[in-house]
């Protein structure tokens, strides 16, 4: 992870896994920021790169394999090109779905790194537990809890991406009235809220910069 690499003499395993070394590198170089935690992820990605532009310069080795095909290669980036190309997702423009307006926001860096956190537990959960010898039954039952909490952390995820919701001349922003309503809505209407939360997320991951100038290496 090249956001690792400014300040890296200051940072811990511990740090790294749990998000606090990201949020004190942020406090550290800007400090008018005073909770890291708060900021959106969108301007968090920005904010990283800016940072590491500003202590190692502009370029960046990265190894990368090509979508085509498949062949590892090494590449520098120019973070230059990263930065002015950083876009946040259309936030403005809400997804109507019949009666209903569903307005978006970013999740917060507190918000995503706890996300990442139970995400890499629950897949470290799944590895060892196909990889255990023990009664069959027994750990089809476990996997079938583990993906009843994967669904969870779905709902949650999608719920604070959402701003809030109107229908008609009502207005819902509380969080807990909004995961209300996406555990009882159509399934087809939460795919399409969940598939545009993804998507505005994917929008501002400085990753799909990097795979694109990639392909043109």
């Amino acid at each position: 992870d090249w956001s690792s690499d400014v300040c890296s003499s200051d940072l811990t395993p511990d740090a790294l896994f749990n998000g606090s070394a990201v949020a004190e590198i942020v406090r550290s170089c800007v400090p008018a920021i005073v909770d890291p935690w708060a900021t959106p992820t969108s301007d968090m990605t920005a904010l990283l790169v800016a940072i590491r532009l500003a202590s190692y310069g502009h370029n960046l080795e990265m190894n990368t394999k090509c979508p085509k095909c498949e062949k590892d290669d090494d590449y520098t980036l120019d973070l230059r090109t990263v930065l002015d190309g950083l876009r946040a997702g259309d936030y403005d423009t809400p997804l109507v779905s019949g009666d209903l307006t569903i307005y978006f926001t970013p999740m917060t860096y507190q918000q995503l790194n706890e996300n990442n956190r139970l995400q890499f537990e629950d897949q470290k959960m799944v590895q060892n537990l196909t990889q255990s010898e023990g009664n069959d039954e027994e750990k089809v039952r476990m996997l079938g809890e583990l993906y009843k909490k994967v669904s969870e952390l779905t709902v949650i995820n999608v719920r604070n991406s959402i701003s809030m919701i109107k229908t008609g001349e009502s207005i819902v922003s509380e969080p807990q009235f909004i995961e209300e309503f996406l555990r009882n809505c159509r399934r087809e209407v939460f795919e399409a809220i969940r598939d545009r939360a993804i998507q505005l997320r994917e929008n501002s991951d400085v990753r799909q910069i990097g795979r694109a100038h990639a392909e043109l290496q």
